[in-house]
């Protein structure tokens, strides 16, 4: 009895195992599970922009970018993203070309060489504060510190490293030059 007992509890362990090992990965679809309502969208629409562009202007091979293909790769409608694309391309940093142009020819593209464009340069016109400020002004000193320090910290970094991967590079760099200073 205590083996057949023992079997039954290893059988369902087994079994219950594999299922939640099923559910876990029907939710492993490609894409973002962001809220096109949260705070993060936004950074995350102009990254994922950038970043697409990027690579289609260093891969000739690389998928067109489309508001469409980033409101899939989003699962946002387009309109919510309409407004974000328009300020990126008064600030010169994307350009869009008409859909009635040749395919390869329409789509989303990069204003500027991503070699030269940075990403302090892109996420500029998103990380604004408030001018006036109402309430407690330490709150305030330590939001610009904040947004000064990661000025600063992406400034170092290009589109094209972006797409590269020469982000974790340049950190470690960075992490061990601060090492260096302080030993």
């Amino acid at each position: 009895m205590p083996i057949l007992l023992t079997w039954l509890y290893i059988a369902w362990t087994i079994i219950l195992a594999g299922a939640e090992l099923a559910a876990a990965a029907q939710g492993t679809e490609a894409g973002f599970s962001l809220d096109y309502r949260s705070p993060a969208f936004v950074r995350t629409a102009v990254l994922l922009t950038v970043f697409r562009t990027t690579e289609r202007a260093l891969s000739r091979n690389a998928p067109a970018c489309s508001i469409e293909s980033l409101a899939a790769e989003l699962d946002a409608p387009p309109a919510i993203l309409r407004p974000i694309l328009d300020q990126l391309q008064n600030a010169g940093i994307v350009i869009e070309s008409g859909s009635n142009s040749a395919a390869s020819c329409s789509g989303l593209f990069l204003a500027r060489d991503s070699s030269d464009l940075t990403l302090a340069e892109v996420f500029e016109g998103f990380t604004r504060l408030p001018e006036n400020c109402h309430g407690d002004e330490r709150v305030f000193a330590v939001l610009n510190s904040l947004t000064a320090i990661e000025r600063e910290s992406l400034s170092g970094l290009t589109a094209k490293d972006l797409v590269l991967g020469r982000f974790s590079i340049q950190r470690e760099a960075k992490t061990e030059a601060a090492e260096t200073r302080a030993g």
